[in-house]
């Protein structure tokens, strides 16, 4: 499990500490959905056949 991305640490430190830092300046946030990111890349594709 990477500890690296925030959702995942919260879970792993939920489950073994038994609490949640709330602030960690080393963990990444990215919290995009695959859907959103996929629409963005189709959207992206016909603006620059274009030019």
């Amino acid at each position: 499990m990477r500890l690296d991305l925030l959702v995942n640490d919260y879970v792993y430190r939920a489950v073994v500490d038994r609490q949640i830092v709330v602030f960690d300046g080393h963990l990444q946030r990215n919290f995009v959905h695959v859907r959103d990111a996929a629409e963005a890349f189709l959207h992206a594709l016909p603006a620059r056949a274009v030019r």
